[in-house]
């Protein structure tokens, strides 16, 4: 018996279907391990988690017990500067749950920002308002969908104020490097 269809000749219709049937099913097959990839969020993952560092150096969180939070007050001066206890040596990771605190950290000290929205309303990127903070790459490969983040190291003295937006929604952190 055989293949019965040896020697025959496939209709030139018959074989764009096929082609387009194929090309169809590989694109569908490449979407969908594109999302699962971007969905996956555990160690080993190309998306970062936010709120953790995926890098050697140890972290320490904003509200660590020597640097107390204070609380934004609104129309109240913020009190920039007024460090409390030695400054931060390791990596800081802030969130928008530390809006609205004051953070002390020692020059050369890396400063990580995540602010989680939602894809169709991010924050704006958190950026500080002078030179005290100097911009460098992440090195952590896409964030999760809906975050912004800034990464920057504490590259001179002095204070800052980073701030971001999210429709009426206001990020503030007060930054003194020393």
């Amino acid at each position: 018996m055989g293949n019965r269809n040896r020697g025959r000749r496939v209709e030139p219709d018959m074989s764009r279907h096929i082609l387009a049937y194929r090309v169809l099913s590989l694109m569908l097959l490449t979407g969908t391990l594109a999302v699962a990839g971007c969905a996956q969020t555990g160690p080993g993952s190309a998306a970062p988690v936010p709120y953790e560092s995926s890098a050697p150096a140890p972290t320490t969180s904003a509200s660590s017990p020597t640097d107390s939070p204070v609380p934004a007050q609104p129309g109240a001066p913020s009190p920039r500067g007024a460090c409390t206890g030695a400054p931060q040596t390791q990596t800081v990771t802030l969130s928008e749950q530390d809006n609205g605190r004051q953070v002390c950290v020692a020059t050369g000290t890396q400063l990580e920002i995540y602010l989680k929205g939602t894809m169709t309303d991010k924050w704006s990127n958190p950026v500080p308002d002078s030179g005290v903070l100097r911009p460098v790459a992440s090195g952590k490969g896409a964030l999760a969908v809906g975050v912004s983040a800034g990464f920057y190291v504490a590259d001179h003295p002095g204070q800052t104020r980073v701030t971001a937006f999210r429709g009426s929604a206001h990020f503030e952190v007060d930054v003194s490097v020393k």
